[in-house]
């Protein structure tokens, strides 16, 4: 959010203040929603690793991402893949 707010040449507070106003979200659920949306399609549509998917979005941390996939998803990743692998297999 730091170089958001500075590209807008806002305080982050007051970013975050107008970004909540504007979509009814704070600005770190909003990003990791589309971050998990992301996941959820490269979870089905590759072979590529949790690890790396993780990474790739942007999540430092593998358990950290976990962590916000199965509170967005109550599943976790795996799961998530494995259900769907199997029902587009049937």
């Amino acid at each position: 959010m730091d170089k958001i707010s500075l590209v807008c040449n806002l305080s982050q507070c007051y970013f975050s203040k107008l970004f909540k106003k504007e979509t009814g979200l704070n600005f770190i659920n909003y990003l990791n929603s589309k971050k998990i949306s992301k996941a959820k399609e490269l979870l089905v549509s590759t072979d590529e690793p949790i690890n790396n998917i993780a990474i790739n979005l942007g999540f430092e941390d593998c358990g950290y991402f976990i962590r916000v996939f199965k509170k967005s998803e109550n599943i976790t990743p795996k799961k998530y893949r494995d259900l769907h692998i199997k029902n587009s297999s049937i």
